[in-house]
């Protein structure tokens, strides 16, 4: 499958809970880490989303944000920490790679300012932050 956005992630699912409208599907990352995705309650019964149901996770590379520094509370349900691995600085926007270690590599797009202001290097300790809203599940 080919698709524009640039984190594509392996993932299980390890339980779904239902709402009214919505649910909430708890994924395994390889490695030991978790993300959250919530998608109506429509499109998980379509999926057929149970536990240990093999899924993709699909997340555009300019909806993460970029943290440096500890994690703060959000209202994000994502909190994923890493390492810059790479760094593309383009005339508006930067591409920032971070190795989530034993799982994916994420890319977050910033802005050449944020850049600057984050004074990043290869190797620096980040957070990635999430919206549960902003991942999409795909299923073969």
């Amino acid at each position: 499958m080919k698709t524009s956005a640039r984190n594509q992630i392996h993932a299980t699912v390890h339980a779904v809970h239902d709402g009214v409208v919505n649910s909430e599907v708890m994924l395994d990352l390889p490695g030991a880490g978790k993300l959250v995705a919530i998608v109506t309650k429509e499109s998980a019964r379509a999926l057929a989303l149970s536990p240990g149901k093999k899924v993709l996770a699909f997340v555009k590379a300019s909806w993460p944000i970029l943290v440096v520094g500890p994690l703060s509370k959000t209202s994000a349900r994502n909190h994923l920490e890493g390492v810059v691995k790479s760094i593309m600085t383009g005339a508006v926007e930067t591409e920032v790679a971070v190795q989530v270690p034993g799982g994916p590599e994420l890319v977050v797009m910033i802005t050449k300012g944020s850049e600057k202001d984050m004074a990043l290097k290869i190797g620096d300790p980040v957070g990635v932050l999430i919206k549960a809203s902003h991942v999409i599940l795909g299923v073969d």
